[in-house]
């Protein structure tokens, strides 16, 4: 079985997330294309809350064929009590299905950080990474920190510029829970409430 696994914040997942997941699933190369949201950002930064960035998630995604959305990642914490890594994610998959063929799908920026992740030795021992550039031309040049400073701003109402980065259906679920409308502490706060 070959499984693309595509890890992140999504925080929010925006049009560049989904033209990477596109990309991908018109290659025809995959049987499972998981979309796993990083429970704690491996880095601490500030995150919205899990459950909003999973449902979010399968508004952005779960209409691609093949595409799951998945919360590894919160369950694996909740079984071990630990901080998990894409290893470990990785390593999950293999347990359940000792001879899957499993890829990461990541941008440059994910594939020149790969050296700073926990176990990045072992964990390239055991996948295939597929880079999806945005600087090539091809995929759109956004950014979630740019998304989130604009919904933090409130100066992109009516804006179609907002509208040009984000799904209809995620910036919808943004705006009935009021999510990145202010920067305030405990806003991303990580939980999986």
């Amino acid at each position: 079985m070959k499984t693309l696994i595509f890890g992140g914040s999504f925080n929010p997942p925006h049009w560049g997330h989904v033209f990477a997941v596109c990309k991908a699933t018109s290659l025809g190369e995959f049987d499972n294309i998981l979309v796993i949201p990083a429970y704690q950002h491996p880095y601490d930064k500030p995150l919205e809350k899990y459950s909003r960035r999973i449902e979010m998630c399968s508004i952005a995604f779960e209409w691609i064929p093949r595409v799951q959305v998945r919360s590894t990642e919160y369950h694996l914490n909740s079984t071990t009590g630990q901080r998990i890594y894409m290893y470990d994610v990785v390593n999950h998959f293999i347990d359940q299905d000792p001879s899957p063929e499993v890829h990461l799908l990541g941008g440059k920026e994910t594939a020149n950080d790969m050296d700073n992740w926990h176990r990045s030795d072992e964990l390239k021992d055991l996948v295939y990474v597929m880079v999806i550039d945005r600087e090539d031309g091809v995929m759109p040049g956004i950014s979630s920190t740019e998304i989130r400073d604009k919904l933090a701003g409130n100066d992109w109402q009516g804006s179609h510029d907002i509208e040009a980065m984000v799904p209809k259906g995620v910036l919808e679920y943004i705006q009935e829970n009021g999510l990145y409308s202010e920067k305030k502490n405990g806003l991303y706060d990580g939980k999986a409430s």
